[in-house]
């Protein structure tokens, strides 16, 4: 190949690694900075105290899996016969008797409250606790809204994008510096 025709390779192979480059970084900064809220999400429902706790107190509790980057959680309560209940969000443990120690997000008591807390990813029980021996039934409403990383997807894109536009543009600068 010709000296013109080599440098003109070159600077067409730097042009295009260059913006392959340009366009992976973009993607792999949005990937990791670009946080979207998802439109708030309403499960309503009543849940019964049935289940006898190592306090020897009526519990039950609604699981709750946070999936993505980050979730806001609000949860409203009553019960039904305007008996005092405790209510928490604490970490789940799945097999652990019930009183061992977790990590308590959020925790109120009443006949009726709300408790807000902002929850990573991972596993998370809302616990409804009878303060006496007896089952109570409870009325609840949790709002939640979602926090996610919209160009997560495409990180791996990017990423290629990257490798690919480095490869391309120090070879097109390699025919241009030996041109």
């Amino acid at each position: 190949m010709s000296s013109p025709d080599a440098f003109q390779v070159g600077v067409a192979l730097l042009i295009v690694g260059v913006s392959c480059f340009l366009v992976g970084f973009a993607l792999v900064v949005l990937s990791f900075k670009y946080v979207k809220k998802a439109a708030p999400k309403v499960d309503k429902g009543t849940i019964q105290c049935t289940a006898l706790g190592s306090d020897a107190r009526m519990y039950a509790f609604l699981l709750l899996q946070v999936q993505d980057l980050r979730q806001d959680i609000s949860v409203k309560w009553r019960e039904q016969q305007d008996k005092e209940v405790i209510c928490r969000i604490l970490d789940y443990l799945p097999g652990s008797p019930s009183g061992i120690y977790v990590n308590v997000y959020s925790q109120g008591k009443g006949s009726q409250g709300q408790i807000d807390a902002s929850l990573e990813r991972g596993n998370y029980s809302v616990d409804f606790r009878s303060l006496a021996r007896d089952t109570r039934t409870v009325e609840y409403e949790m709002n939640s809204r979602r926090h996610y990383l919209l160009f997560e997807k495409y990180r791996q894109v990017g990423l290629t994008l990257l490798t690919i536009g480095t490869v391309l543009a120090m070879n097109g600068l390699a025919l241009v510096l030996r041109s």
